[in-house]
C-alpha cells in the first residue's frame, strides 16, 4: 500500500510516504516500549511477539490501545482516512500482535 500511494505524482505521494514513515517509527517505539519484540516489519505492517507470561496478554492489549490512540496517528491522518487495524493471537507459548495501517481509498483493478 505504501508503495502504491507514494508512487503517485505530486506532493500527495511524497506526503503519504513521509506520513507513513513517521507513523511507522512512532508505532515501533510504542511496540518496543510495551516489551514486544518486532519479528517482522513490512513498511506499514508489524508482527510483534511477547514471550508467554502472566502479563503478556495485558501488555499486548494495552499496546494495541496505545497504537490506536497514538497522537501521531491522530495528527497526521491524511484527511481522516488512515486507520489502524490490530489483531492479537494467544498460544501456550507466546502472544502475537499484528498491526497495519489501511488507507480508506478503494482500489480499482
Amino acid at each position: 500500500m505504501t508503495q502504491a500511494k507514494s508512487s503517485k505524482s505530486g506532493s500527495l505521494g511524497i506526503r503519504c510516504r513521509a506520513v507513513f514513515a513517521m507513523i511507522s517509527f512512532s508505532a515501533a517505539v510504542v511496540l518496543l516500549n510495551a516489551g514486544g519484540d518486532i519479528l517482522n516489519f513490512a513498511g506499514d505492517a508489524f508482527l510483534v511477539y511477547w514471550k508467554d507470561s502472566e502479563e503478556a496478554v495485558e501488555k499486548a492489549y494495552n499496546c494495541a490501545v496505545d497504537l490506536q490512540t497514538h497522537q501521531c496517528l491522530q495528527e497526521k491522518n491524511l484527511g481522516g482516512t488512515l486507520q489502524s487495524k490490530i489483531g492479537t493471537v494467544c498460544s501456550p507459548f507466546a502472544v502475537f500482535l499484528f498491526h497495519f495501517w489501511v488507507q480508506g481509498i478503494r482500489r480499482v483493478s
